[in-house]
């Protein structure tokens, strides 16, 4: 319904963008997630004292992919909005040549006014502000899009809980 709605508002011709916006943030998620499968793995060889492992060099390249991802998506996520903001304005510019002159009194340039400079801005945060969170699960119109973080903290924090049941201690050896 919303993608549908933002296909309109956009235009046909425009759709392509849209797509690629949403491939950007969906290719961005997954990253995200494969980054955060491996810090699992990698806090467990080095709680074991295994920190020559082979997937410690895994983590800096998930880190570095998905913030590369996250700024292609952020960037598409930009070119959306201008092309919309272009779009909805020249939507409105089309409409407002065909009102008669009579319609232009100062409550109705008011009005109009307003609409153009905060109901297009409005709308700009669309893509930003709904579309990216409903994909990528976060809440990033409140600043909560350190989402992966407090996971990652849990996942550690799992992760040394388990090892102190079974006598290990973080920070600590067993000593034999």
């Amino acid at each position: 319904m919303l993608l549908m709605r933002l296909t309109r508002l956009m235009g046909k011709s425009h759709a392509l963008l849209l797509r690629h916006y949403l491939l950007w943030v969906c290719s961005y998620c997954l990253m995200q997630g494969l980054t955060f499968v491996l810090v699992v793995p990698i806090i467990r060889a080095m709680l074991d004292l295994r920190v020559d492992d082979a997937l410690l060099w895994l983590l800096p390249l998930g880190v570095v992919l998905t913030g590369y991802l996250h700024y292609r998506a952020a960037h598409s996520g930009f070119q959306v909005a201008a092309t919309l903001m272009n779009q909805l304005r020249l939507r409105i510019g089309d409409h407002v040549v065909t009102l008669p002159l009579d319609w232009f009194v100062r409550a109705n340039t008011s009005r109009l006014g307003l609409l153009l400079s905060q109901g297009v801005m409005e709308i700009l945060g669309l893509p930003a502000h709904q579309l990216t969170p409903l994909v990528t699960g976060g809440d990033h119109a409140r600043g909560g899009g350190n989402h992966f973080f407090r996971l990652a903290r849990s996942a550690v924090r799992g992760v040394s809980i388990s090892h102190a049941g079974a006598g290990v201690l973080v920070g600590q050896t067993t000593g034999a």
